[in-house]
């Protein structure tokens, strides 16, 4: 049984949107904010053609080749490129990667979140993630702060999911899978939240 998921938003040119992580931002902030996007003030649209943007915008509002998806890989793509740690890639997993590396040593905060509660699936909003990103890459935020943030949430939110459904579906053993859990901060995190 799917229990809970992330939400589902479009994925821009499908498999291209993986060595454009910057597709996936735009993706992301226009689930968040709509048009307003341009108002923000992000690294990414200094460095990013306007134009390049503006046809992943019309292809994800005219739902042309956008396939949904719901991957926690493509968010953690999505974020690298809003604070500005990677736009393209050279090899799989490496905006995400980048991200991981970037983790500065202390901090505990977390961003805001929530979950959808009543019918199963339960559906993880990442909205107010996506708001406490941008809202610190516009206040300076270093990229080590907000990402040590970012996986702190994560943990944060996917324990206590687990724990939530623990105490629905009584079973106590969880397995830790798929590519995002060769992420080291979050593995470990979650290892010991979860302990």
């Amino acid at each position: 049984s799917r229990l809970a998921h992330l939400d589902y938003v479009p994925m821009p040119g499908g498999a291209a949107a993986v060595k454009a992580p910057w597709r996936m931002a735009v993706s992301y902030l226009y689930h968040t904010f709509g048009n307003a996007m341009w108002d923000l003030s992000l690294p990414m649209f200094d460095t990013i053609d306007r134009g390049k943007v503006e046809v992943i915008l019309e292809m994800i509002k005219k739902d042309v080749n956008c396939p949904f998806t719901s991957s926690l890989g493509r968010f953690f793509d999505g974020i690298a490129a809003i604070v500005g740690v990677c736009y393209e890639t050279t090899y799989e997993g490496q905006a995400a990667v980048e991200l991981e590396m970037a983790i500065a040593e202390e901090g505990s905060a977390v961003y805001p979140y929530g979950r959808q509660e009543g019918k199963e699936p339960y559906r993880i909003p990442l909205a107010k993630i996506v708001e406490g990103v941008v809202a610190d890459v516009q206040q300076g935020v270093s990229v080590g702060c907000i990402s040590r943030r970012l996986h702190s949430t994560l943990i944060q939110l996917f324990a206590g999911l687990c724990d939530q459904l623990r105490s629905a579906i009584h079973i106590d053993d969880v397995v830790l899978s798929g590519g995002v859990f060769q992420n080291a901060g979050l593995l470990s995190g979650m290892t010991d939240a979860l302990e």
